[in-house]
Order: C-alpha cells, then sequence, then structure tokens
C-alpha cells in the first residue's frame, strides 16, 4: 500500500473517530438534558407511577451513560486517537507513540466494558485520564511553539 494511500486512510480514520465521538457524545448529552428533567418533575407529580418513571430514568441513563460515553464513545475516540498517530508519526514520533498508546487503551476500555470487568476498566481508565492529560498538555505545547506539523496554522 502507498503511503499516500495509507495517509488518506488514518485521516479518515481519525476524522471519523473525531466526529463520530462529539456527534454520538453531544447526542447522548442532549437527549439525558432534555429527558431527564421532565422524568424528575413526573417523578414529583402527586399520584405520579413512580416505579416506572424510575425505571426509565434508569434506562435513560444506562443507555446514556454506558451505551455511549463508556461504550461507542470509547471506541471512536480511540479510533481518533489511533488515526492521529499514525498521521504524526514522522514530524512528530513521541506524540504519535502516546496517541497510539491512548487509543489503544480506549479500544481497551470499550473491550473491558463489554466484557463487564468493572474494576479492571476503571484501572485502565485511571491510566487515559492521566495519559490523556499528558496528551493534552503536550499538544498545547506543540501548537504553541508552532513545530512542525504545527507551524503552518495562523
Amino acid at each position: 500500500m502507498s503511503s499516500g494511500k495509507f495517509c488518506g486512510r488514518a485521516t479518515d480514520l481519525a476524522t471519523l473517530g473525531a466526529l463520530a465521538y462529539v456527534v454520538a457524545g453531544g447526542a447522548a448529552a442532549a437527549a439525558l438534558a432534555l429527558a431527564g428533567p421532565l422524568l424528575l418533575e413526573a417523578y414529583a407529580t402527586a399520584g405520579a407511577d413512580q416505579a416506572s418513571i424510575a425505571t426509565v430514568f434508569a434506562v435513560l441513563m444506562e443507555v446514556v451513560w454506558r451505551g455511549v460515553w463508556q461504550l461507542f464513545d470509547t471506541l471512536v475516540i480511540g479510533a481518533w486517537m489511533i488515526g492521529l498517530g499514525f498521521l504524526l508519526r514522522t514530524d512528530q514520533l513521541g506524540f504519535a507513540r502516546l496517541s497510539l498508546t491512548l487509543g489503544g487503551f480506549m479500544w481497551l476500555v470499550t473491550a473491558l466494558n463489554v466484557l463487564e470487568m468493572t474494576l479492571a476498566k476503571d484501572i485502565v481508565l485511571a491510566a487515559v485520564f492521566a495519559l490523556w492529560a499528558a496528551w493534552s498538555i503536550w499538544l498545547l505545547l506543540l501548537l504553541k511553539s508552532r513545530v512542525a506539523p504545527f507551524d503552518s496554522l495562523a
């Protein structure tokens, strides 16, 4: 496979992952923000079927929290990070490796979530948050110093 074709696929992977992460996470947050207060108000209404409302709220939280934010989002942000890692490996090898590692850990979180290995998932998430903080700081420093590939930003 030519390097141009590979870079195109890495760009596609990173872009698709980033867009899916933002859209899915935002849509889930919007659903929770819109439906959550309605369910809470209905629950507080006199004579309401509180058991049914509590069940609906619990399902909403499970779908948003586990289904989108801890399953789908970790899958697509992993794709985003891995795509970025492949794209940046020429200009910023260390940052690319960190991106690839972070993406791999995100996919590991997805797998552990599916397997319902909660303790292992939480341990890996602790590492993810530390790596993500380091990644964010490193990105800010790269942007501030305008080194390749960020040297052409306006």
